[in-house]
This record gives C-alpha cells, structure tokens and sequence, in this order.
C-alpha cells in the first residue's frame, strides 16, 4: 500500500543524505498549494441526489 513507505521507518547515516533529505522537507513545505474554497451544494436527502441526477441524465441524452 503507498501508507507503508511513509509509516516505514528508516535510518539515514551518511550527513550529506541527511542534508539533502532536510531540503526536500524544507522545499515541501514551502511549495504548498494554497486551496481556495470553491462554490458547492449540500444536500441532506438522497432523494435530492437521485432528482439531480435523473436531471444530468435527462441532459446528456437530450432528453
């Protein structure tokens, strides 16, 4: 699973490894994506999901 080699443990002996390891957390953490919010809908019945997709159904037949 791709969780195994990020809860896996490993050692890094040689200094200059290290170094190299230490930027790349550094460069991660300040490459962030910044998510921005974006405009949705909730809905509270699965009958309102059903009703939106008969529509997008409906829409796409041409119907």
């Amino acid at each position: 699973m791709a969780t195994s080699s990020i809860t896996h443990n490993f050692i890094i002996s040689n200094p200059v490894e290290a170094e190299r390891f230490a930027n790349a957390l550094e460069e991660a953490e300040n490459n962030k994506i910044d998510l921005k919010p974006t405009m949705g809908t909730a809905f509270a019945k699965t009958e309102d999901i059903l009703e939106i997709l008969k529509k997008r159904k409906e829409k796409v037949n041409g119907k």
